[in-house]
C-alpha cells in the first residue's frame, strides 16, 4: 500500500485529532490544561498538537506540561529536551520528583504502582496549579490493550474514557489521542525531529500489557482489520446477544 506524503499524513493525524475534541467535547476555551508529558513520542506528539490547536484556533486555554518522576525506576526522560521544547512554545513545564510516600520496592508490580503514583501526584499538582483538565497521550493501542486486559484479569467490559471526570467533575481526564494509533504516532514523531528515548523502562517487556501486545498481533494474522475492530466493539456493545 502506498504511504501518505508526509504533509498529507500530518494533516490527517491532525484533523482526526481534532475531530476527537469536537466529537467528546474535550476542550473549553476557559480550559486550563495540564499535560503529562513522559518524554515519549506519544506524550511529545500530544503536547505538540495541542499547541498547534491553541495556535492556530488563537485558544484562550491555558497549557501546561508536567514530567513526573517514577520513583521505582531510573530516569529515562530527557528532561533539558522537554525544558527547552516547552520554552521555545511557550509552554509553562514542571519537572516533579516522586512523592515522599513512593515505595521503591513495590509488591503489586512495578507498573501498577508506577502508573498509580504518577497520577496522584498529576492531581496534587493540577490542584496546585488550579488546572482543570488533564492531558493523557494514550492512543487507540492502549484502549484496545487496556479492553482485553480488563477482560481477561478482571472480567469487565472497560477500557480508557476519552473522557473521564474525576473527584465529583473537579478535574477531568481526556484523551484526545484516542483515534491514533501507535504506528501513526510513531511516524508523527520522527517528522517532528522528537528524539528517541535510548534508554527503556526495565519492565516494559515483562508487563503484562505487552503480553497482550502479542495476542493483539496474533489476532491481526487472522484478521487484518483486527485492532480496528476491537476499538469499534467498545462502543457497539449488542446487549441483547450477552448472556
Amino acid at each position: 500500500m502506498m504511504q501518505l506524503s508526509d504533509s498529507r499524513f500530518m494533516e490527517r493525524i491532525r484533523s482526526r485529532f481534532l475531530k476527537t475534541i469536537s466529537e467528546y467535547d474535550l476542550i473549553l476555551p476557559s480550559d486550563r490544561i495540564l499535560v503529562a508529558v513522559s518524554g515519549g513520542k506519544d506524550s511529545l506528539s500530544l503536547l505538540d498538537m495541542l499547541a498547534w490547536r491553541k495556535q492556530i484556533l488563537s485558544s484562550p486555554i491555558s497549557l501546561y506540561a508536567a514530567h513526573i518522576r517514577s520513583g521505582i525506576i531510573p530516569e529515562v526522560t530527557n528532561i533539558a529536551y522537554l525544558k527547552e521544547w516547552c520554552d521555545t512554545h511557550q509552554v509553562p513545564f514542571v519537572d516533579r520528583p516522586p512523592g515522599d510516600d513512593v515505595d521503591p520496592l513495590p509488591s503489586k508490580g512495578a507498573c501498577y504502582v508506577c502508573s498509580r503514583n504518577r497520577r496522584k501526584e498529576l492531581f496534587i499538582l493540577a490542584n496546585a496549579m488550579k488546572c482543570n483538565k488533564i492531558a493523557l497521550g494514550h492512543h487507540r493501542d492502549d484502549i484496545i490493550e487496556t479492553l482485553l486486559m480488563n477482560m481477561i484479569h478482571h472480567g469487565t467490559i472497560s477500557a480508557m474514557p476519552v473522557r473521564l471526570e474525576m473527584f465529583g467533575g473537579k478535574f477531568t481526564i481526556i484523551r484526545p489521542l484516542a483515534s491514533v494509533t501507535a504506528a501513526e504516532l510513531t511516524r508523527y514523531a520522527s517528522l517532528k525531529g522528537f528524539p528517541p528515548q535510548t534508554v527503556r523502562c526495565p519492565y516494559e517487556n515483562i508487563s503484562q500489557r505487552e503480553e497482550v501486545r502479542k495476542i493483539i498481533l496474533e489476532m491481526s494474522k487472522l484478521n487484518k482489520k483486527a485492532r480496528q475492530n476491537l476499538f469499534r466493539s467498545v462502543s457497539h456493545i449488542e446487549t441483547g446477544f450477552l448472556p
